[in-house]
Order: C-alpha cells, then sequence, then structure tokens
C-alpha cells in the first residue's frame, strides 16, 4: 500500500490534492514528463496510438488558439486535452491516408490525363567538357525532372511524411538552441513543435476537403488550387508566428533591432525591385490579395456575428489640443482607397504592363476601388467599434496622430476573437500580415519605381552607368538610407519626421495623373468633367494644406520642414500653372484638328 503524502500538493490539473502518484480526482499521472525525455517517451509512446473523445476537444483550440496546447501541458494541464504524440500521430495519419485516396492531389493537380508536360527549367543539351562531375549529374537529374514532373513529384510526395516526423525533433533542438537562456527543457519544445506541426496538418486536411468538392462539383482549375495550398501555407506560418517569435537582439554592431530591421527590408527590397515581375511580385501580391479576400471575410463576418458597438462618437468636439482643421485635412489623409498619386505611378509604373490587354484596365481598376473601398470600411470598423467602451478609444487617441496602424490590429483583433472565437493573438498577428503584405508591396513597389526614374535620368542626360539597373538600385536604396539615417539619426527614423508632408506630396502626384488623363480625354472630345472637377478641388485642397502647414512649422521652428515645404509648395504652384498651359494646349489642338 502506498504511503500517503505528508505534504500533499495541489493536482495542476484539477486543483485535487495530491496523494499519490495519480490523482484521485482526475486520475492524472503527477509525475513531471518535462525533465525526462526517456520518462517522457515512455509514458506517451504507450498510448499514442489510443484513440478517445478528447481528441475533439482538443482540435478547436489546437486550430483557433496557438499555444495554448502547449501552456496548458506545460502547467500540468494535461488531462483534458489528447496528448501531443497521439494528437499527431492520428492527424498526420489521417492527412497522408486522404492524400493517397486522391492521386491528382498527390502527383500534382492534372487538368486531364493527356495534359502535356508542364515547362521547366532552361537547361542545356549538355554539362560541357569543363563541368565537374556534380554539374553534370545536375543537369541530367534536371533533365529527367523536366521530361517526368509528375513522377518527380511522387517521388517527393512519398519521402514527405518521413521528412516532416524527422524535422519536429531537429526543429525542437534548434529551438532549444535558440532559447536557451530561457532556460527550458527539450521535451517543452518538442511539444510545440508536434502541436504546430499536428496544426499544420489539419489546415492540409481542410485544404484536402476542399479539392475533394471542387473536384466532385467538376472544377478544374490548377490555378485555383494552388492559391488555397499557398493559402493554407501562410495561414499555417500565421499559426507557429505567435509561438516562435522573432525577436533581434538588443544591439548588433551598434545598430537598434529597429535601425536592423529597416537594413533588412531595405535588402529585401532592393533584391525585390531588381527581379523581373512575374518572379516575385506576381505571385506575392496574388497570395496577398487572395489573403486580403480572406480576411475581410473573416472580418466582416465576425462583424455580422459579434454586432459591436460603435463607442466612438459620431461628432468628436472634445479633439485633443493641436488637432488641424478637418478642411482640408482629410482630403490630404486619405490618399490610397480616394485619389492617390502613388497609385498613379503604380498604374503606369507596374501594373499596366501585367495587363494582357487594354480593355482590362476597366475591370482591374475598378475591382481594385471596390477592394481598397471595403478595406477602408473595415478600417473604420476596427478604429470605432473594436474597442470594449468609450473611455478605452479615448485612451488610443490621446494625441493627435495615434491610434494608426495599431488601431487597426488591436481593434480588429477584439471583433474577430468576439465573433470566432479566434485567439486574439492569431487574429492581431492574421491582420498584421495583413497590413504588413501591403507594406512589403509598397516598399519594393516604391524602390523598382525610383529606380526607373534614376534609370530615365540616365537616359535624358545620357550617363550611361545610371541607365543600367544594378546601379540604378543601388542609388534607390542609398537615397532613401541617407534620409532614413542622415534626417534620423542611429534608429534610422528620418522617414517618420517627413511623413507630415506625406499626404500633400502624395496629392501632387495625383493631380498630375488627373491632369494627364484630362489632356487625353481633351484631344479624344470627351467629357472633362469626372477628371477635371476633382483636379481643380484636389490642387486647392493641397495648396490650402501645405500653407497651414508651412504656418505650424514656423510657430514650431521647425526649419527642416518648413524648408521642404516651401519646395513642395513651389511645386504645388507650378503643377497649377502647368494644369492650365496644358489644358488650353490640349484645347487649341483639339479645336484645330476639328477645324480640319
Amino acid at each position: 500500500m502506498e504511503a500517503a503524502n505528508p505534504n500533499p500538493s495541489p493536482c495542476p490539473n484539477c486543483g485535487s490534492l495530491e496523494t499519490a502518484a495519480y490523482c484521485a480526482a482526475c486520475g492524472q499521472d503527477q509525475r513531471d514528463p518535462i525533465r525526462s525525455l526517456p520518462h517522457w517517451l515512455h509514458e506517451y509512446l504507450g498510448d499514442s496510438f489510443t484513440f478517445d473523445s478528447r481528441l475533439f476537444r482538443s482540435l478547436g483550440p489546437l486550430l483557433l488558439k496557438p499555444g495554448l496546447l502547449t501552456r496548458e501541458f506545460i502547467a500540468g494541464r494535461r488531462q483534458r486535452y489528447i496528448p501531443p504524440l497521439r494528437a499527431y500521430l492520428f492527424i498526420s495519419l489521417l492527412y497522408f491516408l486522404v492524400a493517397a485516396a486522391l492521386p491528382d492531389y498527390a502527383s500534382g493537380i492534372v487538368v486531364d490525363g493527356n495534359e502535356a508536360p508542364r515547362a521547366g527549367v532552361e537547361l542545356p543539351t549538355e554539362a560541357g567538357a569543363n563541368a565537374s562531375a556534380f554539374q553534370r549529374w545536375l543537369v541530367e537529374r534536371g533533365r529527367l525532372i523536366e521530361a517526368n514532373p509528375q513522377l518527380f513529384e511522387r517521388q517527393l510526395a512519398s519521402q514527405l511524411p518521413t521528412a516532416l516526423f524527422l524535422s519536429i525533433p531537429l526543429l525542437a533542438g534548434l529551438l532549444t538552441l535558440l532559447y536557451w537562456r530561457q532556460r527550458r527543457y527539450y521535451v517543452e519544445h518538442l511539444v510545440l513543435c508536434l502541436h504546430n506541426h499536428g496544426a499544420i496538418f489539419l489546415l492540409g486536411l481542410l485544404n484536402l476537403l476542399i479539392f475533394s468538392l471542387g473536384r466532385a462539383l467538376g472544377w478544374s482549375a490548377p490555378a485555383l488550387f494552388n492559391a488555397l495550398d499557398n493559402l493554407v501555407l501562410l495561414y499555417a506560418l500565421i499559426y507557429i508566428g505567435p509561438s516562435v517569435p522573432v525577436t533581434l537582439p538588443e544591439s548588433t554592431a551598434g545598430l537598434s533591432p529597429n535601425a536592423l530591421w529597416i537594413l533588412i527590408l531595405f535588402g529585401y527590397a532592393a533584391i525585390a525591385s531588381l527581379l523581373p515581375v512575374w518572379v516575385l511580385l506576381q505571385p506575392r501580391d496574388y497570395i496577398n490579395g487572395l489573403q486580403l479576400f480572406v480576411g475581410l471575410i473573416l472580418l466582416y463576418g465576425a462583424v455580422i456575428i459579434a454586432s459591436p458597438t460603435v463607442v466612438a462618437p459620431m461628432i468628436n468636439f472634445g479633439v485633443p489640443e493641436g488637432t488641424p482643421s478637418m478642411l482640408p485635412l482629410l482630403f490630404v489623409t486619405i490618399a490610397c482607397g480616394a485619389i492617390s498619386g502613388f497609385h498613379g505611378l503604380v498604374s503606369s509604373g507596374t501594373t499596366s504592363k501585367q495587363l494582357n490587354k487594354e480593355t482590362d484596365a476597366r475591370f482591374v481598376g475598378y475591382f481594385g476601388a471596390v477592394g481598397e473601398g471595403a478595406l477602408a470600411l473595415a478600417a473604420i470598423i476596427a478604429a470605432t467599434a473594436g474597442f470594449a467602451s468609450l473611455a478605452d478609444w479615448q485612451a488610443v487617441y490621446t494625441s493627435f496622430g495615434q491610434g494608426s496602424l495599431t488601431a487597426f490590429v488591436d481593434g480588429g483583433a477584439f471583433i474577430l476573437a468576439a465573433g470566432t472565437g479566434m485567439e486574439v493573438t492569431v487574429a492581431a498577428t492574421l491582420l498584421t500580415v495583413m497590413a504588413a503584405l501591403f507594406a512589403g508591396t509598397t516598399m519594393d513597389t516604391g524602390l523598382r519605381l525610383q529606380r526607373y526614374i534614376f534609370q530615365e535620368w540616365g537616359e535624358i542626360y545620357n550617363i550611361g552607368w545610371m541607365r543600367k539597373a544594378l546601379p540604378a538600385t543601388l542609388l534607390s536604396v542609398a537615397s532613401c538610407l541617407i534620409l532614413a539615417f542622415g534626417a534620423g539619426g542611429a534608429d534610422g527614423s528620418g522617414g517618420l519626421l517627413i511623413w507630415p508632408l506625406f499626404g500633400t506630396t502624395n496629392q501632387l502626384l495625383a493631380g498630375l495623373t488627373l491632369l494627364v488623363i484630362t489632356v487625353m480625354l481633351v484631344r479624344r472630345g470627351r467629357p472633362t468633367f469626372y477628371t477635371l472637377g476633382p483636379l481643380v478641388f484636389l490642387l486647392v485642397m493641397t495648396l490650402a494644406a501645405l500653407l497651414m502647414q508651412l504656418r505650424d512649422f514656423f510657430e514650431k521652428e521647425n526649419w527642416f520642414l518648413l524648408g521642404l515645404d516651401l519646395v513642395v509648395l513651389v511645386a504645388a504652384v507650378l503643377v497649377t500653372l502647368e494644369c492650365v498651359a496644358a489644358l488650353r494646349r490640349a484645347k487649341g489642338a483639339a479645336n484645330d484638328e476639328s477645324a480640319s
């Protein structure tokens, strides 16, 4: 008979006093399996292949609340949920059984049995006499893969279960090394990896169900299923992200984490801007668009289910001190979904080059406007109804310029959690990824457009080296880094210093875009009210905003922004004069053509 514990401790799972190796109330084994790997394997390998109702109780948290099962396991509350190894084995086995029953899915999606082999990479017909043995082997393998890609995919799929299973202990070991300062045991990281891999396979099962449904309905669109696969991978990474956050050191070569991130992002943008649009820009933006649709569907669905209350006042008379007048501020702030100079640059620099034919511009432009409008409405709902009370809303908007992206992420996460039951951390990560993907797109697209400008300067002034892509890209990156670190110091915050002038400069570019369109309409004899009216209104609002900012910068003795504001103001006046002159010339040319 086992002796009673003289100093009983509460059971971590149910709270009952522990009197033996097993809890008398819930039956959980009170021996700690975390400290010893052999003990953990002995305990969990024995019942890993059994099945009970705890599996269904674990699926929801596994999919919607990443990290919860791992935290519960480490805290000792293990009786309520299925053991991690058992969950992983069952879900992965079910996934591969279903995938094996779908040969078209396992070997790559095939529209019909007579589909021609897909185009592979261009390979030389022979490796050459001076090539190494490895190079000749690589060329031969590449030729075999190109000739029979489906065979290669089947072989790859057959090795996938083993590779994924072996990656779990390797990844756990890597996490142990990366987070050695936290003094966590290897088993803790192993449990985390088992849960994360189980969640990925669960997402894969959902993808298989969608694939099966599509085949049953007669869908034959490989692009659709490839997109779904990519979305599953993206959301798997969103799931894993909060569990394994990436934290930079406090100082790297004297640089702060913020400065180091700026250098990393500019390095990425430089590479992305040099690559052809079909290599990175198109597939990334394609997935970005799909992720935006999914995020908006989830957010609007959560709004319908949760019915959050708009806590922000409809008319706020108690604005913080220093808040400028809504007129003209509103019309130089909302610069993306309405009229945007940056969008004018993008439409001519990248979008127009990706259209199959000119008539596609109407659909792309209109659908883009609808998408921007839906995103803007979602942002407004998140920033006004994503708070528990008016006090919470006022705590965020304490002064002019506060809130920003944080209000959208936090407010949207609150609505998603209330409407879908999603964990707040996962919801916030999902919305952050939505914003980050757009930020990444804007960054490398802007750098690409700046490279085009430098190359055009090379053409205009006959500078041969500037016409090349690499030197022009390096000049673009260097100018941005000089601004970031030269004006902002070691933390690279220079961009934030000139941010107050973004709205006005952006709308000047929008004015130029509307001017070009208006001139085209005049030359074609078409009505110009739809573009000329917004053009005049935009120039008036921009000039008014520049004059108000000029006074504000003078009163604050911000001579740097005062000088930049004067430059932009002169540019605005020149744009206005150019508008009048260009329209007169276009109208005169149109009258001459009609007279002749």
